[in-house]
């Protein structure tokens, strides 16, 4: 399928067997506003509270072949999901317990935690790094630049105009 990454059409859908083989779908608040392009879908009860959270694999980034979304967990509360991936990055990042253990904790393979944390680890000079500074001059300068789009697109509006009414 061809789309934009975060195209609506990539959003996770849940269908629910209503017990004599007929699948509806679920509510959209069910699941998190997440729009990536997912593949493989496995429950299993990680966080022991006797129902099902899917883990879905994540399978390629639109138009950026051959990269590769985050794959994602979900906790189920009640028959509505939570994005946990971060919850378990996040264990694997204190260090307090070995990739292993947090894998089987969370029922999830220790080589999806320990890319979990990379993950982390790699974006945090980016939260909480030095922002650049404001570059008032670059923004006069893109400013200048799209009024004179503005400008050039008003007069190809008018020309049209005009010779369609000729």
């Amino acid at each position: 399928m061809e789309c934009e990454p975060g195209d609506p059409v990539l959003r996770d859908r849940l269908y629910l067997n209503e017990g004599n083989g007929h699948f509806a779908r679920s509510s959209p608040d069910t699941l998190p506003d997440v729009r990536d392009s997912g593949s493989a879908t496995v429950a299993a009860d990680f966080d022991r509270d006797g129902d099902l959270d899917p883990f879905v694999g994540g399978r390629s980034v639109p138009g950026k072949y051959p990269l590769i979304p985050r794959s994602r967990l979900f906790r189920n509360e009640g028959g509505v999901f939570a994005d946990a991936t971060d919850q378990v990055a996040l264990e694997a990042l204190k260090g307090i317990k070995t990739v292993s253990e947090i894998a089987r904790e969370f029922e999830v393979h220790r080589v999806q935690v320990s890319q979990w944390k990379k993950e982390i680890q790699e974006r945090l000079p980016e939260i909480f790094g030095p922002k650049p500074a404001f570059d008032e001059k670059k923004a006069e300068r893109q400013e200048e630049s799209l009024h004179q789009k503005i400008g050039q697109l008003t007069i190809e509006v008018d020309w049209l105009k005009k010779s369609a009414s000729n």
